[in-house]
């Protein structure tokens, strides 16, 4: 069993060398924030949706015309507040909690105006419901965040995060409440939050500002809160870098706590102060149980970080659980630091997928376009990626522009294949006006990756496979605001030359179809490309020393590769190097001068030249066979 894995979008930065490329995909889930119960779909009875929301959860939201804010006569018990900061200078870390004592506040044993409370109660107003977190980053080396999780006199829990330096009020201010999320643009709050807790914040040495073009609160979707995603309340000094995950079949949960690191991991620009974790304690039933901790190793001389196991718990799919979680760890400052929660949820399948329902001024804008329309009748718009600039007091008014990803299903031969698939969308002042995915574009695309021979081997070795679709056939999309957090997006590529492959550049010459199997659900770097309408490998890495073997890697590994040894092998038309399509070698790590020495032999015996000081084979690449199956292939070669 996996957990919802949380997406971590915002600056992806192309790999230059060979490596994996870190995924965006959300497609299991084990936990929940709040439980989570299954959605009916009746077109897609293929998949296992997750709704967090749940009925028996009080509305502490109340809407007025679309716009939500908390219910007057809700009172906070506790108020826990940590603020983070890295940036060009030594990183910041700030705890506070804020607890109601009868009728008063204290803060550490001193009284604080109940007033200030009230106030900032009051102040989370003018939400509007988002599908994700939105951050907007206006400049580098200048990485702050607030975190607040507020207790109420009713035991209900509700979140609170920026990470915002773009905007006034470091809006937009993210508020997470029973598996929904909501965003104040306008950053209202920040001044009733700066009243209640103050820190020293975080002053970078230096900082770079690319410009903002368009007006208006610019941001981007940055994911989901580990608290959503992995199933937990409390714990907030770590809640940014905890996760974990079930093991039923050993009776225990294995989790990650991700301490301290720096970019690049040259051990500067250091990200976190959590330097030594000494205990994580659960307690299932009321049986106290002390995991075992390991530290991760890390080439990173800043790096600290740590998996946990907890053994002997009952682990049962649709069973909903509730137990307490204790943590202590060191800080860089000599601090011991001792942190509580709940780790709660229900046990869902590893193929479950969280949703959240679209931004209702996205759902607007589709649902009067014929064509958008039309298609999400039986397709479920799982995720919105994107990039805007509104008006904070006319939500509708201003541009977003990025990435929507659909569930689909379609009945072969074989069974029911699941897909995704991806296309831009662009909305202007609440209407869509970048739009090209219509049903018989879905469907001629479908059938004809479907039909490839490539595609009926992988399904008919690997029958639950999902299909992971693109499509488009414009790449223009209205200018965006200057974000360090996100780009505006790119949806095309360039296959070049390569043996009677003419170069192709898409949508411009012809619309894009893309594919991979089993791979992230948003466009970056596919797998393979439809030309033609034959497969072409456009981005492909696979991992023959994986362990266990991945499944996938043993389909498609071409058989000249097979049994060398190499960690990976990646065959791409995005080489930095040149415009011309090449196939880079990863060694085996600490690969001995003896083993280095015996690959250099056995690819002196491949069909394509391979340069062994750089290991790479240039003007080559993957070549789909008649059969479906891939071989060295030389683009020399006719």
């Amino acid at each position: 069993m996996r957990l919802v894995r949380s997406l971590i979008l915002g600056i992806i930065v192309a790999m230059l060398v060979l490596g994996e490329t870190p995924s965006t995909l959300v497609r299991a889930g084990s936990t929940s924030l709040t439980g989570g119960s299954a959605v009916q779909q009746p077109n897609l009875t293929a998949w296992t949706l997750i709704d967090m929301r749940r009925a028996d959860q009080p509305d502490l939201f109340v809407e007025e015309k679309g716009i939500f804010h908390l219910r007057s006569d809700w009172q906070a018990a506790r108020l826990d507040y940590v603020y983070k900061w890295w940036g060009l200078a030594d990183p910041v870390f700030d705890a506070q909690t804020v607890t109601r004592v009868g009728t008063t506040y204290q803060r550490n044993g001193k009284a604080v105006d109940s007033a200030l409370v009230t106030a900032f109660l009051h102040a989370l107003t003018n939400l509007h419901p988002t599908q994700f977190l939105l951050v907007g980053q206006g400049h580098t080396d200048d990485y702050p965040s607030w975190m607040l999780e507020i207790t109420g006199m009713d035991d209900q829990r509700i979140q609170l995060y920026s990470a915002s330096t773009a905007n006034p009020g470091s809006a937009p201010w993210n508020v997470i409440y029973n598996g929904r999320l909501y965003a104040q643009y306008d950053g209202s709050l920040a001044g009733s939050l700066g009243r209640l807790f103050s820190s020293d914040e975080g002053v970078p040495a230096a900082t770079f500002d690319p410009g903002t073009t368009i007006p208006g609160v610019a941001f981007a979707t940055s994911g989901w809160l580990a608290q959503l995603t992995s199933g937990f309340v409390g714990l907030l000094p770590i809640a940014e870098g905890f996760r974990y995950e079930a093991d039923p079949n050993g009776h225990a949960i294995r989790g990650v706590i991700e301490g301290r690191s720096s970019i690049g991991g040259f051990g500067h620009m250091v990200i976190g102060t959590i330097t030594k974790l000494t205990k994580v304690q659960v307690t299932p039933n009321g049986k106290p149980i002390d995991c075992a901790i390991k530290e991760i190793p890390s080439s990173d001389p800043s790096a600290a970080n740590w998996e946990f196991t907890c053994d002997g718990l009952q682990i049962v799919t649709g069973q909903e659980y509730d137990f307490p979680i204790a943590v202590t760890f060191g800080t860089d400052q000599g601090a011991t630091i001792s942190t509580e929660g709940r780790l709660q949820g229900v046990w869902h399948e590893d193929d479950a997928v969280l949703m959240v329902p679209l931004p209702a001024e996205l759902q607007a804008a589709l649902s009067a376009n014929p064509v958008a329309a039309d298609i999400m009748t039986d397709h479920v718009p799982i995720h919105a990626y994107y990039l805007a600039s509104i008006d904070a007091d006319k939500t509708s008014s201003g541009i977003m522009s990025g990435e929507i990803v659909l569930l689909g299903q379609v009945t072969l031969p074989s069974g029911i294949l699941r897909y995704t698939v991806g296309t831009p969308f662009a909305v202007k002042d609440g209407k869509l006006t970048v739009w090209t995915l219509s049903r018989q574009a879905v469907q001629q695309t479908v059938t004809a990756i479907t039909n490839l021979a490539l595609t009926k081997r992988i399904i008919k070795a690997l029958p639950d496979v999902i299909l992971n679709l693109w499509y488009t056939e414009t790449s223009d999309v209205p200018e965006a605001a200057n974000l360090i957090n996100a780009y505006p997006p790119s949806y095309g590529l360039t296959v070049q030359a390569c043996g009677t492959l003419p170069k192709l550049s898409m949508p411009t010459e012809k619309p894009l179809q893309a594919f991979s199997f089993n791979g992230r659900w948003d466009f970056w770097l596919p797998d393979f490309v439809l030309a033609d309408g034959e497969a072409v490998i456009y981005d492909l890495t696979l991992y023959p020393n994986s362990d266990p073997p991945h499944a996938l890697t043993e389909l498609l590994l071409p058989t000249q590769l097979a049994g060398m040894g190499f960690r990976a092998v990646r065959a791409t038309h995005s080489s930095y190097r040149r415009q011309l399509p090449e196939i880079q070698f990863a060694l085996p790590e600490n690969a001995s001068a003896a083993e280095e020495q015996r690959l250099r032999k056995l690819v002196d015996a491949l069909p394509v030249k391979v340069d062994v000081e750089q290991w790479f084979a240039p003007a080559s690449t993957f070549k789909v066979m008649e059969d479906g199956t891939l071989t060295l292939f030389d683009c020399a070669s006719r």
